[in-house]
């Protein structure tokens, strides 16, 4: 939906819902409804905020979920690393 980690800018206070608010997925689903739909309410968001002195470390996990599997007949993926927007 345009933005790479809404949930880890979301906990740092980096997060603007505006930009990306309206932008849909293929299915039509808005990233407003997508969140409603697990239970999470969009106008608080902010609340995810913490401050640094909370953390011991962070760790944020993803699955892929992409063609990606199916195209390249792999069963599972490793990372060593990863590349994602800062600024």
């Amino acid at each position: 939906m345009g933005h790479g980690v809404p949930g880890s800018s979301a906990l740092v206070g980096t997060l603007e819902l505006g930009p990306i608010q309206g932008r849909k997925r293929a299915d039509g689903v808005t990233l407003a409804e997508a969140m409603r739909a697990v239970g999470l309410e969009p106008e608080h968001f902010r609340e995810a905020r913490r401050k640094r002195s909370e953390f011991a470390g962070y760790l944020e996990l993803h699955i892929e979920q992409g063609r990606c599997w199916k195209i390249w007949d792999w069963l599972l993926g490793l990372l060593s690393g990863s590349l994602g927007p800062c600024g």
